[in-house]
């Protein structure tokens, strides 16, 4: 799926609270490309849970099954509310009932039958029932996205049984859903948690793709390290590539990751965005010589604005720029202690979950990779340093830093020089181990871009 148009998930009910507590509100069906298209995930307003289907769609009726055993539930930024269950029959007909009944519950339509579908909607609560038809729901193909349709029932009384019937129904009929999607309690009772590269608001760090030919800007969304579908951030000039991703002050009211990019000139500019969506643009000054190259991004000196880390390519010195709240740099410092020759600073993320930035570094020559852990004054003291116990190849470039698992530990993210395959090396951190730092799984997520598109993270 892909797409950036913003759309209602729920309808907004006209009546007054008693009646609206009485009788509930079944949706239109309106165009469903991209979790962009979500109240919840597009706009990041309130905890949800989401149930993905373990091949992206389920067809019916195919689908026998219940969440903990077939479903993969995947826990966006909330919890499920309470325990619940979904299964289906050989009629066409997907109950999903709620041991917590949620005050909204929505779905997608991903597939149907070419002669037109009725699908009815039934929801439950004690006694009451409601029920409203859909009928002749135009053809849908499951593997055009532009197809897609979402349904969604608000009721403040609460939902305590949804109930999906779709007809025709039987062999060879394409009737599919997923992503079904509900309020959910919120970890710690924080709605919105900042994340440093989440462009949609849905919870989890997102990666930006770019088309080296074209130049054409992506937002290549992810959920617990799986590929989201994507949300078009316009078109960047010939022989800018993307930095660094980060937030940058004023030009960023609302907390929305920005992009830093660098022309071959070593001309450096910030992208402002509106949610993940292209603003405008402005130039950072001065600009520094391209024998300094960019390592990352992290807010060092706990102001709020992320700061920038530099490091000379030919004496190896490094040292970084703390930003101020107009988006502009105030001052350079450099770091007390200098990595030996040949080590490059490829990276910034927070590897022991203390909620500062530290420094990842790699041995370019050997391959051997390692952790400074920072903080002191401004964030530039060495507390510890860690070796990996896994190196990493030289086929392959890093091209970012970003908890892809909700861990509170960065995880490393890889693309292969030659074939453009996308990795994530899932990083796990145990101070009580005699190596704290280490490799906990690698992965090689399929992204929604050709391998061709170059990506930062």
């Amino acid at each position: 799926m892909n797409g950036s148009t913003l759309v209602p998930m729920f309808a907004t009910f006209a009546l007054g609270a008693a009646a609206a507590a009485q009788v509930p509100v079944f949706d239109d069906p309106v165009p469903y490309q991209s979790l962009a298209d979500s109240t919840y995930f597009g706009n990041g307003q309130q905890c949800f849970a989401l149930e993905f289907f373990p091949d992206g769609m389920q067809t019916v009726p195919a689908l026998q099954f219940n969440s903990g055993t077939g479903a993969a539930i995947v826990e966006a930024v909330g919890v499920p509310p309470g325990g619940y269950t979904l299964q289906a029959n050989s009629l066409g007909v997907i109950e999903l009932s709620f041991a917590v009944p949620p005050t909204e519950v929505g779905f997608v339509w991903t597939g149907g039958s070419d002669i037109g579908t009725t699908m009815t909607l039934t929801v439950n609560a004690g006694t009451q029932a409601f029920t409203r038809q859909y009928t002749d729901l135009p053809t849908n193909d499951p593997d055009n996205p532009d197809d897609n349709l979402f349904f969604g029932v608000t009721w403040e009384q609460g939902i305590e049984i949804l109930r999906i019937t779709l007809l025709p129904f039987g062999e060879g009929v394409p009737n599919q859903i997923d992503q079904i999607q509900f309020p959910a309690e919120c970890p710690n009772g924080d709605p919105n948690p900042v994340r440093p590269a989440d462009f949609n608001g849905d919870g989890w760090n997102d990666l930006v793709v770019q088309n080296p030919s074209t130049g054409e800007v992506n937002v290549q969304m992810m959920l617990n390290g799986e590929a989201a579908g994507l949300l078009s951030m316009g078109t960047a000039a010939a022989n800018w590539s993307a930095v660094a991703i980060g937030n940058w002050g004023d030009p960023f009211p609302a907390f929305r990751p920005g992009v830093a990019w660098r022309n071959t000139t070593g001309l450096l500019g910030n992208w402002i965005l509106n949610g993940p969506l292209f603003a405008s643009a402005y130039v950072v000054n001065p600009t520094v010589s391209t024998v300094w190259h960019v390592a990352g991004t992290g807010d060092f000196d706990g102001n709020g604005v992320d700061d920038l880390v530099w490091q000379n390519q030919s004496t190896g010195k490094s040292g970084l720029w703390y930003f101020g709240p107009a988006g502009q740099p105030t001052s350079f410092n450099v770091f007390p202690t200098q990595a030996p020759l040949g080590w490059k600073a490829e990276g910034v993320g927070d590897f022991n979950n203390d909620g500062q930035p530290d420094l990842f570094w790699r041995n370019q020559t050997t391959g051997v990779i390692g952790v400074w852990i920072l903080g002191g004054t401004g964030g530039v003291e060495i507390q510890e340093i860690f070796v990996i116990p896994t190196a990493g190849s030289p086929a392959w470039a890093m091209v970012g830093i970003s908890d892809m698992d909700n861990d509170g530990v960065g995880d490393l993210l890889w693309q292969q020089k030659t074939s453009g395959t996308f990795g994530i090396w899932y990083m796990n951190y145990d101070p009580a181990s005699p190596t704290p730092l280490t490799v906990d799984s690698i992965t090689v997520p399929p992204l929604d871009v050709s391998p061709s598109w170059r990506v930062s993270g």
